[in-house]
Parts: structure tokens; sequence; C-alpha cells
């Protein structure tokens, strides 16, 4: 009797598994407390923090949403705004994702978008980004090409020229997104069907004993 029970119940614990929601991204990270930014403005840079959940964290600003007086960060005193948000690699948002997505426009000509450092807060300290992996520059001709890497090359004496989107403002986009060494990895779908495989295997095995 017990035995013959053993199969469904392997198997909705693994579907469970399968579809209940995956608790892996940078805000899992063990001793996560927020989010940290270095924009650079007239040389100088401009700090700028997001505390653990902070829902400016895990919403996107889309159009003209991004503007001065809506956007996320931004020292500059005009239109060159910034979007701050949890995604997935190619910086599509995702409100617990594994990466961090900078988004930004401006209507000022030329080399705007400058991104000096970013961090995650862990316990009192900055752990400053690993890579970037997926970056979106500006206007043709008004950008500094190469200059996404500065974002997480670990110097504080360099920074970002992604160019501007004054062809396509307010709605054009240039964007960094960034990957963190450390964060909890989320298995693959494919991780999850074997799971789901194996358990139905030893399920059925042991239903045929019985």
């Amino acid at each position: 009797m017990t035995r013959t029970l053993t199969l469904p119940l392997l198997t909705g614990t693994a579907l469970l598994a399968l579809t209940g929601p995956a608790l892996a991204g940078i805000q899992d990270m063990a001793g996560y407390q927020g989010i940290r930014v270095w924009e650079a403005t007239y040389i100088a840079a401009h700090q700028f923090d997001f505390a653990a959940g902070d829902t400016r964290l895990t919403a996107m600003l889309a159009g003209a949403s991004l503007s001065q007086a809506g956007r996320d960060f931004g020292a500059y005193n005009g239109n060159e705004n910034y979007d701050l948000y949890f995604s997935d690699a190619d910086g599509s948002l995702s409100a617990n994702g594994s990466y961090l997505t900078i988004a930004g426009n401006c209507d000022v000509p030329y080399n705007c978008f400058n991104i000096t450092e970013v961090a995650v807060r862990i316990n009192g300290s900055d752990q400053l980004a690993s890579a970037v992996v997926h970056a979106v520059y500006g206007r043709a001709g008004s950008f500094t090409a190469g200059s996404a890497a500065n974002a997480a090359d670990g110097s504080f004496a360099s920074y970002t020229q992604l160019g501007d989107t004054m062809n396509d403002y307010p709605n054009g986009r240039m964007s960094i997104t960034l990957s963190f060494d450390g964060v909890p990895a989320v298995p693959e779908p494919g991780s999850w069907m074997l799971l789901l495989a194996g358990m139905g295997l030893i399920g059925h095995r042991a239903r045929r004993r019985g």
C-alpha cells in the first residue's frame, strides 16, 4: 500500500518544484542590502543608493516616463535620464533577475550615459559588477565605441560614453546590463525536467515492486 503511493507523491513533489517560483537572483544574495551606482557628471562621480526593497528596481520606465522629473537617478540638470532595474542577461525586465540593467535617454548631443561603476551592497560593503554582458549604444556617431565595458572595469577614473538619443527622444534607449559574482544560480528548465523524469522512474519502479 505504501509503495503504490510513492509514484504520485514523488511526481507531485517534482511538479511543485517545476512550477513554483525559482528564488534565485541578485536580491537572494546572502547579505544583500541594495544597489549603488556612480554616475559621472562634469567629470565628478555622483553616488546614488537604492535600498533593498526599492520598488524602482523592479519596474521599467517606458517612453516619456523616463524624464528628468521621473527618472530613477541622474545628476545632470537636464534630460540625461537613467532607469535602473533587475533583468535577464538581454536587459529584459525581471523582478527577481540575476542581472542589473541601466537604461537611459538623452537629448544632449554626444557622449551621454556616463556610468563609472555599479555595485551590489553586501553586508555593508560594495561588491562591484564583474562584467557588462549586454550594451546598446545611442545615435550613430554620438558615442565612444567600446566604452560600455568601463562600467565594470573596477576603475573610478573611467566611465561609459554611450552617446545620445536625440534622433528618437524620449522613446529611444541606450543601456548596459551587468553581471555580479555570487548570484545564486537558477536551474535550467532541462534540469527540472530531468529531476521530474528521475523521480517518476523511481516511483514507477517502487510501484511495480509493490
